[in-house]
C-alpha cells in the first residue's frame, strides 16, 4: 500500500491495484469550466452502461450502473448481498444521524468542487463541525 498523504490527521491512501470502487467517487464541474456541458456528457457516461462494466472489469470494482449485472469474479461473492441492500453505510461520519452535520457540510464541499475553497480550508470547515 501506498503511503498516506494528507493534512495532519486526516490522511488518503493508495488501495492496492486489486481493489477500486470507482461508483463511490464523486465528480464534479467548476464553474470556471470552459466546457460544461462535454464535462456533463463524460460525467453521465462514466457510470452507466458498457463504460461503467468495462471499468468495473478491469479495476474489480463494483459496477455504478445497477443495470450491469455482470461482476468480477473476485466480488462474486458478495453480489447477491450488495443487491439486497435497502439502507445506508453506518460509516458516513454521522450525516444520517445529524442532519445539520450534513447541511453543514454541503457549503464548504462546493466551495471545495467550484475551487474557491482549498484542501486545507476544506480540513479546517471539517475540523470546525466536530
Amino acid at each position: 500500500m501506498a503511503a498516506a498523504v494528507g493534512y495532519e490527521d486526516y490522511a488518503v491512501a493508495a488501495l492496492p491495484a486489486a481493489v477500486r470502487n470507482w461508483a463511490g467517487e464523486l465528480i464534479a464541474i467548476p464553474s470556471y469550466s470552459e466546457h460544461p456541458q462535454e464535462a456533463f456528457d463524460l460525467i453521465t457516461k462514466i457510470p452507466s452502461g458498457e463504460f461503467d462494466e468495462k471499468m468495473a472489469m478491469a479495476s474489480n470494482g463494483i459496477p455504478a450502473d445497477t443495470r450491469n449485472e455482470e461482476w468480477p469474479e473476485m466480488l462474486a461473492g458478495v453480489h447477491e448481498a450488495f443487491n439486497v441492500q435497502t439502507g445506508v453505510y453506518d460509516w458516513n461520519c454521522g450525516l444520517n444521524e445529524n442532519g445539520d452535520l450534513g447541511t453543514a457540510f454541503q457549503d464548504p464541499a462546493a466551495k471545495l468542487f467550484e475551487g474557491s475553497l482549498d484542501g486545507q480550508g476544506f480540513v479546517e470547515a471539517m475540523d470546525a463541525l466536530y
